[in-house]
Formats: C-alpha cells, sequence, structure tokens
C-alpha cells in the first residue's frame, strides 16, 4: 500500500497541490488502494487523509493541524501523520512517499519506528547549489 504525504497552497479558495497531484496521478494508475494526506502550507485548513480505490476518493479523515505558529503546525502534522500510519501498519507492506523535506523527515521517522516498510523523499526542488550553506 502506498500513504502519499504533500503540502498544498491555498489561493483564492483553490487548492494547488503541485507536483504532489503527479505522484496521486501516477499512484491511481495502479487501480489499488492508497492513502493521500494533503497539508496546508500556510495552516489555513485542517489536514485530510484521502483513501482512494483507484481513482475514487472511498473516505476522508480530517486531522486538527491549524495553528498561526509555523513550528507548532508542523509539530503537529507530522504527530498525526505518524498517528494515521500507526493505525494502518499491520495491513500490508506500506511505502510511504513523502513529498518535501518536513513530509520527508517524517517518512523517516515512521522507517525507523517501524511504521513503514520504505521510505521514499520526494522533491523537485532539489540542486546542489541550493543547499550549500
Amino acid at each position: 500500500m502506498y500513504i502519499i504525504a504533500g503540502h498544498a497552497t491555498l489561493v483564492d479558495d483553490v487548492i494547488y497541490e503541485s507536483p504532489v497531484n503527479t505522484l496521486v496521478e501516477t499512484v491511481s494508475c495502479t487501480n489499488e488502494k492508497f492513502f493521500f494526506i494533503r497539508h496546508f502550507m500556510n495552516g489555513e485548513r485542517n489536514s485530510v487523509a484521502f483513501l482512494f480505490n483507484g481513482t475514487k476518493i472511498i473516505s476522508t479523515e480530517e486531522f486538527p493541524t491549524i495553528s498561526s505558529i509555523a513550528f507548532v503546525r508542523y509539530f503537529k502534522e507530522i504527530l498525526y501523520t505518524l498517528k494515521f500510519l500507526k493505525k494502518w501498519r499491520y495491513q500490508d507492506s506500506i511505502c510511504f512517499i513523502g513529498a518535501d523535506p518536513l513530509n520527508g523527515l517524517c517518512g523517516l521517522i515512521a522507517k525507523y519506528s517501524r511504521l513503514v516498510k520504505k521510505n521514499v523523499f520526494y522533491s523537485v526542488d532539489y540542486s546542489e547549489s541550493r543547499f550549500t550553506n
């Protein structure tokens, strides 16, 4: 089972999830159940986990993560994601795909806690010269 976690941005009440939407589309082509966990960059809305059965959403679960203080919101996102993963750890072997550093860190914690079998850190921004400091 795949679990994808990523961040979205809200602009004029429209949700933008790029590049995570590409991952969701790709995994949905397998026609298997998978989860997509959407966090919001600026905490405009609560985080939500969507259970997909192929290309259709069959259930959702909302996490109370709204906070105007970024550090508190990040901590809550990691905490609720790990709590969510704990519920599913006895299902099939889980491959966690964390898009961006915060979700990558969450996947790393989940891997060492044996909540997931594989952890994939996905980032489209990486370049060696960007992170030289």
